[in-house]
């Protein structure tokens, strides 16, 4: 096992060993063909299967992605796997400064001749309002390649913007690393120094190579479709036969479950890898296990009007979800419990808003409705974009005392 791949198993265990019993669990598989064709090479046209499976926390998540794909020309069989979790702080009273920490190992192999691992951790500070926001961050981490291995150091920082349900956000990032042996995997051959040069901008392993690179990506989901669309350029760095890069990626929901996604455009040469620069184009069939796939976690979503949020237990396996929500007159929720259909609540005696439902104990998404407002999530909970562009909350249900 490549030395990433043990500290896979090991963060799976000590991260997910005390989350997953409270988190919200998502299954998905994706299925189909992809094309990759290294610049200077010839394209290579094949079938690939990715699996992913994420645990959702009212301010944490953690996620496992494989992906194994065979390619017909070469005949050959690539595969990787990769492990993430990131951690957020409570917001401070002014709702605008967030602390985060998290960490990624991966490892991928092509036949038995390629092989990369790395592992990494990084510290990021988000500052953000309503409507935008941005951070900084660092991190440091142990990179193995078949031809070098060495320590990685990166610092980034960038800015997001959201207009209706749309995200516009642009990133920096500086990376050192250890240089890998120049190779064309799809292959399995060691680049000429001259070719190398070319395509890489160097020729041989060894030594640390630093990069800058500048990104922008826009999101924006329209109905049953979320389209993602990404660009940059290499400041500083070797760059080989592509300085700039583009791409594209849509999803189109053919049901609450099924999906049909599609990706194409260009990718830089990744020197710490030893691969050159391509192009690339995939398409497949989603498959998920909730009708409502969290994209990721909206550090500042829209805040409802209600001030207090909680659960209480009944008799049988009933619980009462009860909001308080001053001069309101009507409050409406919806979740993965009502299967997305919007609920309206009742008001109590006190003045308070309840629903009673029958309920198992476990992590829900849900959202709030007051007085015919914007859907928001609830008071206390971590908001996060769904893949309809639409903001929920992560809502524990807790074990019966």
């Amino acid at each position: 096992m490549p030395p990433a791949g043990k500290w896979l198993l090991v963060l799976t265990v000590v991260l997910a060993g005390g989350s997953v019993a409270r988190a919200q669990t998502t299954l998905a598989l994706d299925a189909g063909g992809t094309s990759v064709k290294y610049d200077g090479f010839e394209r290579s046209n094949g079938m690939s299967i990715s699996p992913s499976l994420r645990f959702d926390r009212a301010n944490a998540y953690l996620s496992a992605h494989g992906d194994f794909a065979r390619f017909g020309g070469t005949g050959g069989t690539s595969a990787l796997g990769e492990i993430a979790g990131s951690w957020l702080s409570q917001p401070r009273r002014d709702g605008t400064l967030r602390l985060e920490v998290g960490g990624t190992a991966s490892t991928s192999a092509y036949r038995s001749a390629i092989r990369n691992s790395f592992l990494a951790a990084h510290a990021r500070a988000h500052l953000s309002s309503d409507r935008r926001g941005g951070w900084v961050s660092a991190g440091t981490g142990y990179l193995s390649h078949t031809s070098t291995s060495g320590k990685m150091v990166s610092a980034d920082a960038g800015a997001w913007t959201r207009f209706s349900s749309a995200m516009l956000s642009a990133i920096v990032t500086t990376s050192r690393f250890p240089r890998a042996n120049p190779v064309v995997p799809l292959q399995l051959e060691p680049l000429a120094g001259s070719d190398a040069a070319a395509l890489l901008g160097f020729s041989a392993s060894g030594g640390y190579e630093t990069t800058t690179d500048l990104t922008a990506s826009f999101n924006v989901p329209i109905r049953r479709t979320e389209v993602d669309a990404i660009a940059g350029t290499r400041l500083a760095g070797h760059w080989g036969a592509r300085r700039q890069w583009a791409s594209v990626a849509g999803s189109f929901w053919l049901t609450q479950r099924i999906a049909v996604v599609g990706r194409a455009g260009t990718f830089p040469s990744r020197i710490e890898r030893g691969y050159p620069s391509a192009k690339f184009a995939s398409v497949a069939v989603r498959l998920t296990s909730r009708s409502r796939s969290s994209s990721r976690f909206a550090f500042v979503a829209p805040k409802s009007t209600a001030t207090a949020f909680d659960v209480r237990w009944q008799s049988g396996e009933t619980a009462t979800l009860r909001v308080t929500a001053p001069g309101a007159r009507r409050v409406e929720v919806r979740a993965d419990f009502t299967d997305w259909r919007s609920m309206p609540m009742l008001r109590a005696e006190d003045g308070g808003w309840e629903i009673t439902l029958a309920l198992a104990p476990g992590s829900y998404r849900a959202t709030l409705r007051i007085d015919g407002g914007a859907w928001a999530p609830p008071p206390g909970t971590q908001g996060m974009a769904d893949e309809f562009g639409e903001f929920v909350g992560i809502v524990v249900i807790p074990e019966r005392e």
